[in-house]
């Protein structure tokens, strides 16, 4: 049909024609609730109809929309069609709640970051712990992430205690990270990607989890005395053997990422992604995992829990027993340069216009970060940590708050206005990064 031939309202039959398409794009069970869906929204398809022959693509993401119209928030949803044209004609963009790999496996968003539990933030209470991961079971927040270093197993460990109740295994996508080794002598990590280790640090986390196998396998942080093909070949091995479905990298740069994806198909890259740290939108890093099709775990993507405004000022986090550990991990608060006395000032003004935005939607600054990092594209998977049930009722409620486009557009706005100042590790952190 030559473009510009449907500029009339279509008439009953190629409505009914357009039902059945819509209607064949969903599952078959929902057919009938979708059809009524459908007939309460004909203004909608009429419309798609006035804009140009184009909008025929726009039928699939307007049979998901319906669906989740229909339906409501509760059902796990499936992802948007690849077909994404909804843009073009200034329709409300279809917010991801879930995303899919390559092989056609669902993953609900957001994912949860669980590194809290063991490391780094305050003291452990793995009966907490694991109360919460019990909770992300029971919401569907089953996208988990540890790694090795997390109390040195003890993370793995908790997680492989709740993950062997019942049929929990089933139900959480497990990606474990290796490459910070730790030495006895030193007291201290060092990165080891070699082949030797890759294989032999996932059978000591298959043991940390009472025998269970991750998911997802990814090098935790890039060995600059290690060809990363080496160790892509690694894992890929380890692939094949049947440890591990997917593997990956971290904090990897994009010239890195481009070598590892040339020896093996590469599923998983996991970066410092937020509103406050957009650094992976200008060094390639998200352009490259676009390119060649591969999912981002955005850690911190709450900025350490600075955007949740939960610090008013440089002083409350010497008052914050969880935050306090942290620092005292790199030494002293003083050497994490955005959070200085100087800095955190100048670094508050986008709290305040995240907690202005959110209370003008009706939600947490938290929320709102993280409903923005999901309208990035369902390629994002933000993966932000708690120990608490309660933070983590609310960071998963994110991915029920629909952003219109201008909405997106307002945030992104704020965020270009508020760069932050400082760099986002110590400096002993950042010379370890692959920049």
């Amino acid at each position: 049909m030559p473009a510009g031939a449907l500029r009339d309202p279509p008439d009953t039959t190629q409505v009914s024609g357009l039902l059945r398409m819509t209607r064949d794009a969903v599952a078959p069970h929902m057919h009938g609730a979708i059809h009524h869906s459908l007939v309460n929204l004909s203004s909608e398809i009429h419309a798609c109809f006035l804009i140009s022959v184009y909008s025929v693509y726009e039928l699939p993401s307007l049979a998901f929309r319906t669906r989740r119209l229909h339906f409501g928030r509760s059902m796990q949803r499936a992802s948007p069609p690849a077909l994404n044209h909804r843009r073009r004609f200034d329709l409300p963009p279809t917010m991801p709640s879930t995303t899919r790999l390559a092989d056609g496996t669902e993953l609900p968003l957001p994912g949860f970051g669980a590194m809290g539990m063991s490391f780094a933030y305050g003291e452990k209470n793995d009966e907490q712990s694991k109360k919460t991961l019990r909770k992300a079971i029971e919401l569907g927040c089953t996208v988990w992430d540890t790694a090795d270093m997390y109390g040195r197993g003890h993370n793995e460990q908790i997680i492989g205690e709740v993950l062997r109740e019942g049929e929990n295994r089933k139900k959480v996508f497990l990606i474990d990270k290796f490459g910070n080794r730790w030495d006895d002598e030193k007291k201290s990590f060092y990165v080891d990607g070699s082949p030797e280790w890759t294989i032999e640090a996932l059978d000591q986390s298959i043991k940390h989890l009472g025998g269970l196998y991750p998911d997802a396998y990814l090098l935790h942080r890039v060995d600059k005395r290690t060809p990363i093909e080496q160790t892509v070949r690694a894992l890929d091995a380890l692939r094949k053997e049947g440890k591990t479905k997917y593997i990956g990298l971290s904090e990897c740069s994009a010239e890195t990422l481009r070598r590892a994806a040339k020896e093996a198909t590469i599923d998983f890259v996991e970066v410092e992604y937020s509103p406050w740290e957009l650094v992976m939108e200008r060094n390639g890093v998200l352009d490259a995992c676009k390119e060649l099709g591969i999912k981002v775990l955005a850690y911190s993507p709450l900025g350490r829990g600075f955007l949740t405004g939960r610090y008013k000022s440089a002083e409350d986090f010497k008052k914050d027993g969880d935050f306090e550990r942290l620092t005292r991990y790199w030494n002293s608060r003083q050497n994490w340069p955005r959070l200085t006395e100087e800095n955190f000032q100048k670094n508050y003004k986008i709290v305040e216009e995240f907690e202005r935005l959110a209370a003008k939607k009706g939600c947490k600054p938290s929320q709102l970060a993280l409903a923005w990092l999901m309208a990035q594209g369902d390629h994002i998977i933000p993966i932000p940590g708690t120990k608490s049930e309660k933070y983590l009722v609310e960071n998963f409620a994110a991915r029920d708050i629909e952003l219109s486009q201008a909405e997106i557009d307002e945030v992104r706005k704020v965020i270009d206005d508020n760069a932050p100042v400082g760099d986002r590790y110590p400096a002993g952190a950042m010379a370890a990064l692959d920049q």
